[in-house]
């Protein structure tokens, strides 16, 4: 992502239209959780990385808009990801009753719950035509993120947030 935005902004300031940006983080970016404190932390690096484009873009009053995509779970392969990391660069040494825990409820929750790949198409699609820069969840996720706003708000511990049955 940041060698994209690296490469490909510039080219798009010299050629004078109007463009967009998205970067995809997840609803990880605002929430956080047990076990995936990796997953967590780049998702949040995401994030704050892509609001301070849209400030350094709003600031130089270019013709490039910015959004941050925090899907919740999509009807993917995501928890199979292991699948593609060759296997002389460790592919079994990061196994873990936790990540096979995790790795386990995510396929579950995706193939019961996950949305169809077409619902966030449409979802960017609708936040781009409106210049819109948050492009979150609209499931008991949003919950979770408000959990954890107010718990940075109030300065107290973090509380463990699940999304609802709904999310």
């Amino acid at each position: 992502m940041v060698h994209g935005v690296r490469v490909f902004v510039p080219r798009m300031l010299a050629h004078g239209e109007e463009a967009h940006i998205v970067n995809t983080a997840s609803m990880a970016a605002v929430t956080n959780g047990p076990f995936s404190s990796i997953y967590y932390m780049t998702k949040h690096a995401v994030l704050g990385y892509t609001e301070a484009l849209y400030h350094d873009l709003q600031m130089t009053q270019s013709n490039i808009g910015v959004s941050v995509l925090c899907p919740e779970l999509i009807a993917t392969r995501i928890a199979d990801a292991r699948r593609n990391r060759p296997g002389d660069l460790g592919g079994t040494d990061f196994c873990s009753p936790e990540r096979d825990l995790v790795e386990g409820t995510l396929r579950d929750l995706a193939a019961r719950r996950g949305i169809d790949p077409a619902v966030l198409a449409a979802r960017v699609l609708a936040a781009i035509r409106e210049r819109r820069f948050y492009i979150l969840s609209e499931d008991g996720w949003r919950r979770s993120c408000e959990v954890r706003l107010e718990d940075v708000r109030l300065a107290r511990n973090p509380t463990f947030s699940v999304p609802n049955a709904d999310g």
